[in-house]
């Protein structure tokens, strides 16, 4: 493949990344890093560009996500706080692991998440979030209990802790959290998760950088690619409807998974 050739492919690759995150909150990393492992790239350097993915999908989504009232930030940083904790011992932990450990937990990550996901609420507690024109409520009306409010926080640290390990922005974990932890609608939950996950990624991003897994070739297009398509994704989110998108992400992480639980088996 000519230098050419390889940086068509990868912009390519985070373009659809790219849209699918900011249409389902992963942030694009989570499919970045099975795609250039399969394409033959070490595992350590595709989870470096997928932590610049994850940044870049997230400052195009937000951008544009924000304007429509559907990203929550205020709760959004107060469970970064969780995140931010538990992706930088991850990060530190990750030069120690073995990278046939690391891609068979990712690919049961990405299991464990579709089948959370098929039995999360479908319905959010909170009616007057149905109206997107109407102003977000305080924090306080939001969280019902303290133990919502402190499970919400821990299982946010888990998040953080498979996010520094595996080089994503966990947007899979924090969509669920937000979704059936909380009870938020899905298009909230995948607004703010687009939000959190740049946090998360460029939480990381210095410490794989001291590693050296961030190689600019593999970056560069990366992240043009994931500009562009999470733009159009963010823009589809505003518009389109809940069902497709629960059904996207399904399939989405459970055809991931299965590739990543054959690949680390197969090392």
């Amino acid at each position: 493949m000519t230098v050419n050739e390889l940086f068509l492919s990868i912009f390519l690759i985070s373009a659809t990344a790219g849209c699918i995150g900011s249409l389902t909150g992963l942030g694009g990393g989570i499919m970045v890093i099975p795609i250039l492992c399969f394409l033959k790239f070490d595992l350590h350097f595709a989870m470096g560009t997928g932590l610049a993915v994850g940044v870049t999908n997230s400052l195009v989504g937000t951008a544009l996500l924000k304007r429509d009232n559907l990203t929550y930030l205020k709760l959004g940083m107060f469970l970064e706080t969780g995140i931010a904790i538990g992706a930088i011992l991850g990060a530190l932990a990750v030069a120690h692991l073995s990278v046939k450990f690391l891609t068979i937990l990712f690919g049961f990550v990405l299991l464990a998440t579709t089948f959370s996901s098929f039995f999360s609420n479908k319905k959010s507690d909170m009616k007057k979030f149905d109206a997107f024109d109407k102003p977000m409520p305080d924090l306080n009306q939001l969280l019902y209990t303290k133990v919502r409010l402190a499970a919400s926080w821990c299982f946010m640290f888990i998040a953080g802790s498979i996010s520094g390990l595996l080089g994503i922005g966990s947007g899979v974990l924090k969509v669920l959290a937000m979704d059936m932890i909380l009870g938020l609608p899905y298009k909230v939950s995948t607004s703010t998760s687009t939000f959190m996950v740049g946090i998360t990624a460029a939480t990381t991003l210095g410490v794989y950088m001291s590693h050296g897994y961030i190689k600019l070739p593999l970056v560069v297009p990366a992240i043009l690619g994931t500009a562009l398509g999470g733009y159009f994704g963010a823009l589809w989110l505003v518009k389109g409807k809940t069902g497709p998108l629960r059904i996207l992400f399904n399939l989405v992480i459970l055809g991931l998974s299965l590739e990543m639980l054959y690949k680390g088996l197969s090392l």
